[in-house]
């Protein structure tokens, strides 16, 4: 059909024929023949609704021809409403029929923000020559709260890599000063964002002198709570960081600590520092220059920031509140350990550097034997084997970064924990068996390489907490790992616990345990599996020549168990019954022993030696 002889056609006819067509098509064919404009308002322009449609497919398509004609059709230029059709709800209404009838809900939207979103700079300019503002007040305003939710989200379109010649333009113009007056300054200047996005260090100065805050802390969706100067070390140039500091931003700004985001969140806050390690750590190249300007305006190396550490059943306790380091935060950054022969060669180095520095973990409290450990950040060590897990430890670029850690004394008091944790699981059963051993073994020896640590000690802790942190069973790993100490001269009868008492006798004290909803998964230490747990390690000790009649503090192993048999709850007299009878069919399979001359050992069949 020739679109000149339309005009002959009679009206009736004509929106018969555009009665098919959808708003979009409608409106694209009267914005491109300017002939069908007499024949197409009526039909177009006429009802609201349509009118209102037909409004906001010109804002956007940037159509300011088609825009004045909606106007001049009644439409108000400064607020366009949009009709959404919400889905009925599943089940009856009143009459009994199923569904209800859809809902019509009008939604104002102010046409100065939406040409903005829109990316629409005719209709942009149109509406600002006409002095348009943001529509407040009046019986087709916008309400506040749904102004600044737009105005908000308008900004977050804005500030991406596409749009930041837009926001140029919107600064220029004033657009951003009058966001800044109803939504507030943070979300009209979200340099954060900016930065990220690749802004230039001529925009950023833009944002800086409209009165954009150089500490103010924006969210991102994938770092988190993040400053200006943490983006900057981040995601741009060493330039743009020295352009901020120069501009005012602060390193440490005294008094003002950056907010806390929800634990469900599980992202760490961006500290300048923080930020300026993970890069450190991704680059994988030996250039320590942004780390060294933070610690040279006065960060600390050993600064906390609170972080939700949550990697599985692993971690023994979990508070709600847990908290970051820079080291631990490097070590969490790191790729991967197999790159190329620079990249691992400069992981080491920018390892060295931080523990030069003096970068290290809080200091937890002393590892009692036992002892629950209630710590809010987790080791060097911990973090590692968790990430990487203990087979990692065969590969010699992973273990020279773990010999870095224990040479500088980052270890935490967390022997004890490392040792227990990976005698369990899968790796008890082959093929997993032999290359968590080796792993195991070589862990094991850099510790023993250590001046002053003594082996009985470490067999102490590591059957004390098997038997107090609620193993699954008495498996091939623990059983290697004793005869491994054994071995290297460890003495199973050492007083080498804080309280002066061997781990025989500390495992024959009761054990009350944390809550269920801390710890353990609502598991008690008097459940059948507990209890034959810990009797299996006490055969196991008494085995390789732990003797429970030795006196520590004037008592021995009987003595310890049955102590508090009088005030004991039924629970605690029953457990104390099953430890008790234990020891002593053990004392009786070390006599029998003894009189044949032969050797007591149980689960020999699961030893694995070195």
């Amino acid at each position: 059909m020739c679109f000149g002889t339309i005009e002959t056609i009679p009206v009736e006819v004509f929106e018969n024929i555009t009665s098919y067509l959808s708003i979009g098509d409608e409106a694209r064919l009267y914005a491109t023949c300017r002939r069908l404009h007499i024949h197409g308002a009526p039909l177009l322009l006429g009802p609201f609704e349509r009118n209102q449609r037909a409004m906001l497919w010109a804002i956007s398509h940037d159509d300011p021809a088609l825009l004045r004609r909606c106007t001049r059709a009644g439409a108000p230029l400064d607020v366009v409403v949009v009709f959404k059709t919400k889905k009925p709800d599943p089940g009856v209404n009143r009459r009994g029929e199923a569904g209800r009838p859809r809902v019509r809900s009008p939604k104002r939207l102010s046409t100065l923000a939406l040409a903005a979103r829109r990316h629409s700079p005719h209709v942009f300019e149109h509406l600002v020559a006409r002095g348009v503002g943001f529509g407040l007040g009046g019986p087709t305003g916008v309400s506040l709260a749904a102004l600044r939710r737009q105005l908000r989200r308008l900004m977050q379109k804005l500030v991406s890599p596409a749009r930041l010649g837009t926001l140029r333009e919107l600064i220029e113009c004033g657009f951003v000063a009058e966001v800044a007056t109803h939504a507030g300054r943070d979300a009209a200047w979200p340099l954060s964002r900016a930065i990220v996005a690749g802004a230039s260090e001529d925009l950023v100065r833009r944002l800086v002198d409209a009165g954009a805050d150089l500490h103010a802390v924006h969210e991102h969706r994938r770092f988190g709570s993040i400053a200006p100067l943490s983006a900057a070390i981040l995601t741009s140039t060493p330039n743009m960081a020295r352009l901020l500091v120069r501009l005012g931003a602060s390193y440490e700004e005294p008094g003002v600590a950056l907010p806390l985001r929800p634990p469900a969140e599980r992202r760490p806050t961006r500290h300048p520092l923080f930020a300026a390690v993970q890069r450190l750590a991704q680059s994988q190249a030996h250039d320590t220059s942004a780390v060294e300007d933070c610690l040279a305006h006065g960060c600390s190396i050993n600064r906390t920031e609170p972080r939700v550490w949550d990697r599985g059943f692993n971690w023994d306790w979990r508070p709600r509140q847990q908290y970051s380091t820079p080291l631990l935060e490097f070590l969490d950054a790191i790729p991967s350990m197999s790159g190329t022969t620079a990249q691992r060669h400069a992981t080491l180095q920018n390892l060295a550097f931080l523990l030069s520095r003096g970068a290290r973990t809080p200091p937890l409290a002393p590892d009692l034997p036992g002892a629950i450990v209630q710590t809010t950040t987790p080791s060097s060590l911990e973090l590692l084997i968790d990430r990487w897990q203990v087979e990692a430890l065969n590969d010699d670029h992973f273990f020279r970064v773990v010999t870095l850690i224990v040479d500088a004394g980052c270890m935490d008091g967390a022997m004890g924990r490392i040792m227990r944790r990976y005698c369990r699981g899968v790796r008890n059963r082959d093929p997993y068996f032999a290359p968590a051993w080796r792993g195991w073994r070589r862990l094991i020896d850099l510790f023993l390489a250590r001046p002053g640590v003594d082996p009985s000690a470490l067999l102490l802790h590591l059957l004390v907490d098997s038997g107090t942190k609620e193993m699954a069973a008495v498996e091939r790993l623990l059983v290697a790992a004793v005869d491994y100490l054994l071995a290297r001269g460890a003495d199973i009868n050492a007083p080498a616990s804080p309280l002066g008492t061997s781990a025989l006798h500390t495992l024959c004290t009761v054990y009350q345990h944390p809550t269920p909803d801390t710890m353990w998964w609502h598991r008690s230490p008097y459940q059948e599996s507990v209890v034959r747990h810990r009797c299996d390690l006490l055969h196991l000790m008494m085995s390789r020549g732990a003797d429970p009649l030795l006196r520590f503090r004037g008592r021995n192993a009987p003595m310890e168990l049955i102590q508090y048999l009088k005030v004991a709850d039924p629970s605690t007299r029953a457990w104390i019954k099953k430890v008790g009878r234990t020891l002593c069919e053990g004392m009786a399979a070390q006599r029998i022993a003894r009189a044949n001359r032969t050797e007591y050992v149980r689960d020999k069949e699961t030893s694995f030696s070195a």
